[in-house]
């Protein structure tokens, strides 16, 4: 497909074929990516596998997103905005000939896949750190913010080399490209064990800043996860560190876990993480589910029948 084709000319591409039973109404690209990227698919199955579910009712979720990921933990239910429709009716207006990546900076896109590893990571890890001491807490939302992180990433490999799939894993997604630390990571020890050492690379980044230490390496020997420098360095955003810095602040606030993050992070927490070993499994279960279906055929994929309302109405 060519870069610059037009909006109408890539919804008509992407919308080909018939629905999935797990699609989400609304949410352009959903359709695409079920049939076509194996971790969004394997997140939705996951994500109703934990009793997740979708609504078209915004809520706060329209004015603050990152201030209502409580309420999603809590309910289990994720905003849906229906950029769909309003891209539809922009396509249908004829005289549109833009591309349709200039859209992604107009309209608001929907972070499916990313919310949902937040439900799926809290649902896995509160029968094990979760249920742990406040420093125990704090690393593990830390860790389900990493698990998500990892998550686009994986979804932006998958689509790396089509254009058209690029395109609609920005659409739902905060990014709108891969990153080449992933890759280097997959080429030096394949995907199961590169998804599980970038978990942990943005766990560290979470809890210790973006730049190595003494301690990095250890970290690593603790969750058993393969370690590169350069892989490292090359997953370090230092630009968006501060961002996720308030971020968290701002979540555990709203967790009754009031906590300076800065602060936090001057401490050595591999005593927290050595005394639940579980926690050391779970991650690496979840870095497992991520991989999953990685050598995958899509024709029998989703055909589990669900009949859960994937999208609700309050």
């Amino acid at each position: 497909m060519d870069h610059e084709q037009n909006l109408g000319h890539w919804i008509k591409e992407i919308d080909s074929g018939q629905p999935e039973s797990r699609e989400v109404e609304g949410n352009i690209g959903d359709r695409y990516l079920l049939k076509n990227n194996p971790i969004y698919a394997t997140t939705r199955e996951e994500y109703i596998r934990v009793g997740g579910s979708f609504s078209n009712e915004l809520g706060d979720y329209g004015i603050g997103s990152l201030v209502s990921l409580p309420k999603i933990l809590e309910e289990k239910q994720i905003p849906v905005f229906n950029n769909r429709g309003l891209l539809n009716q922009l396509a249908e207006q004829g005289n549109c000939k833009l591309p349709a990546r200039h859209f992604l900076v107009a309209i608001r896109r929907n972070q499916i896949l990313h919310e949902s590893w937040h439900v799926i990571a809290t649902e896995l890890l509160k029968k094990t750190i979760l249920q742990g001491t406040k420093n125990q807490k704090i690393l593990a939302y830390v860790m389900a913010e990493a698990v998500a992180i990892t998550a686009e990433l994986v979804l932006h490999y998958y689509a790396q080399n089509n254009e058209t799939h690029k395109l609609a894993a920005s659409w739902n997604s905060y990014r709108t490209r891969g990153s080449n630390g992933l890759n280097s990571a997959v080429e030096k020890w394949g995907i199961a064990e590169a998804i599980h050492s970038v978990i942990v690379q943005h766990f560290l980044i979470g809890i210790l800043s973006s730049e190595l230490n003494n301690h990095t390496q250890d970290y690593f020997s603790r969750f058993n996860a393969k370690f590169d420098k350069d892989i490292f360095s090359e997953l370090a955003e230092p630009a968006s560190h501060d961002f996720h810095v308030r971020a968290t602040e701002i979540f555990l606030s709203q967790m009754n876990i009031p906590v300076n993050i800065r602060l936090f992070m001057r401490q050595n927490f591999q005593d927290d993480i050595s005394k639940s070993p579980l926690f050391i499994q779970e991650v690496w279960n979840i870095s497992q589910i991520l991989a999953k279906n990685h050598n995958f055929e899509f024709a029998g994929l989703m055909s589990a029948a669900h009949f859960l309302p994937l999208l609700e109405t309050n």
